[in-house]
């Protein structure tokens, strides 16, 4: 289970210093936890996913080494299932779709596209804040939507803070006026046109 979340964290991101640390390290410790018939296959997975994983990541990776990171992955696979017969968790049906993306998506990848090191995750992050943050006005009524650059320009330069309450629903609308204290008599049964107007004039 262990290897799975390593493989998981590898493909979403280029391993930190502490998991490298982990890879490094950890083989060298296992013969402590682990059974002794078991324990040189086990710790040769961790070894050899640390030698495929430097491979992967070596700046001077040119597109003739995907052959053999193939081979390194197959080899992989292999290995880790050949404890299938002595213990519970190595049989092919354990094999993750991330074990797959090691012998079949990560070689052609390299093939185009060489070494991993040069792509971060640094873009996909920041589009994920920007959703969150998207998300995060959508899911409460209390902030209303700002009007579009093309709205802005239509209504003049000095509404440049006007809100756009149209994209709203009456529900939205109704909590955005309770927010903002403008009491109105029979506020629930305010239509959608009486509520923008009320706001609107605020």
């Amino acid at each position: 289970m262990l290897m799975v979340l390593l493989v998981k964290l590898w493909i979403l991101q280029t391993l930190s210093v502490a998991k490298k640390k982990l890879l490094n390290k950890l083989p060298t410790i296992l013969h402590k936890y682990l059974y002794p018939d078991t324990c040189p296959t086990v710790c040769k997975i961790w070894t050899s996913f640390e030698e495929y994983y430097n491979t992967i990541s070596d700046f001077n990776l040119t597109n003739d080494c995907a052959i053999n990171i193939y081979d390194k992955g197959k080899a992989w696979i292999k290995l880790f299932c050949s404890l299938k017969d002595l213990r519970r968790g190595y049989t092919r049906a354990r094999v993750t779709p991330y074990m797959h993306l090691m012998v079949y998506h990560v070689p052609y990848f390299v093939q185009n596209y060489g070494c991993f090191k040069q792509f971060t995750g640094q873009g996909v992050e920041k589009n994920n804040d920007d959703a969150k943050s998207v998300k995060r006005i959508m899911l409460n009524p209390a902030t209303p939507v700002p009007v579009d650059a093309e709205d802005n320009s239509s209504s003049g330069p000095n509404n440049s803070n006007t809100l756009n309450y149209r994209k709203s629903t009456v529900k939205e609308l109704i909590t955005i006026v309770k927010a903002k204290a403008l009491h109105q008599k029979g506020l629930p049964k305010l239509k959608k046109v009486q509520l923008i107007a009320l706001l609107e004039g605020s």
